[in-house]
């Protein structure tokens, strides 16, 4: 499946399942989609799914890191 249609799913979906799955299986690399889907987990409402995204924080570019 394309990255797009992950950042996509995890953008407009309000199901937290979806959500997970999205950041699961969307971040692949340091791309700009793979980072946008971390950022995005770090401010989600559910607790797992921003712990997921501090799992592949490591992902991030330099520049993303604050």
């Amino acid at each position: 499946m394309p990255l797009l249609h992950y950042l996509n799913q995890f953008n407009h979906s309000e199901r937290y399942r979806t959500r997970r799955d999205a950041l699961e299986f969307g971040v692949v690399g340091a791309d700009s989609i793979s980072q946008e889907l971390i950022l995005a987990g770090l401010a989600d409402p559910f607790w797992h799914i921003r712990l997921l995204a501090i799992d592949k924080i490591s992902k991030l570019k330099d520049e993303n890191l604050v």
